[in-house]
């Protein structure tokens, strides 16, 4: 597909340019697994492993060349993303913050061993 398409026009689709990291990672981790004597792990080999699951990703590339509306669609998710990362970044922070208020309000007050052997009340 880069021969025929030639490099500068093929890495400019950014589901090209995922798709060459996905091929690129699954052809290291072949080698490095090939490599390996059996019994022996090394921690790139662990990190290789993993990104196998990259190859997920070809997923949507080939929804996206199956339909102009699915890249559209694939695109306008990837950016709601983006916007997802700092909503929940901000969540975050109010836990954060509710949590030290909640320990500076309550920090301590529940190590009373007493409370926990008294038996429950149905009232």
């Amino acid at each position: 597909k880069i021969y025929a398409r030639g490099v500068l026009t093929y890495f400019a689709s950014p589901l090209n340019r995922i798709d060459f990291a996905v091929v690129v990672v699954s052809v290291v981790d072949f080698f490095v697994q090939s490599s390996l004597i059996e019994g022996s792990a090394s921690e790139f080999a662990t990190i290789a492993a993993a990104a196998r699951s990259l190859r997920l990703l070809r997923i949507f590339k080939l929804a996206a060349e199956f339909s102009p509306t699915m890249e559209s669609l694939i695109v306008t998710t990837a950016q709601s993303l983006r916007a997802c990362a700092y909503l929940l970044l901000v969540v975050f922070i109010f836990i954060v913050i509710f949590a030290i208020l909640g320990m500076q309000q309550y920090g301590g007050v529940f190590n009373d061993a007493s409370v926990f052997d008294a038996k429950p009340r149905a009232h």
